[in-house]
């Protein structure tokens, strides 16, 4: 996503994580992932998760539960190959 929460065309990237990872799990592995293939990748910077809507993804949505893949997956129904969560820079907001 760029500095107004829209996502940057041509920076998806597919990651492999277990069903247990948690928020920090998933940002470290992605910002590993970005890094290998974008050269352009700022990896000194902070990054979070955040939900398609820009909502920031440290918690389930409508719940104080912290974020977990297998249990974000039951909330939404979907394959795990479905699942689009966006890296933000926190300094960004």
């Amino acid at each position: 996503m760029d500095c107004h929460g829209r996502q940057v065309r041509g920076s998806r990237v597919g990651i492999r994580l277990s069903k247990d990872s948690g928020a920090a799990q998933i940002v470290e592995k992605a910002q590993e992932q970005m890094a290998r293939l974008n050269c352009q990748f700022v990896t000194c910077a902070s990054y979070c998760l955040h939900y398609p809507d820009g909502r920031h993804a440290d918690t389930l949505p409508g719940s104080d539960r912290p974020f977990v893949l297998v249990s974000y997956k039951e909330m939404v129904v979907s394959e795990y190959n479905r699942i689009v969560l966006f890296l933000k820079d926190s300094e960004l907001g």
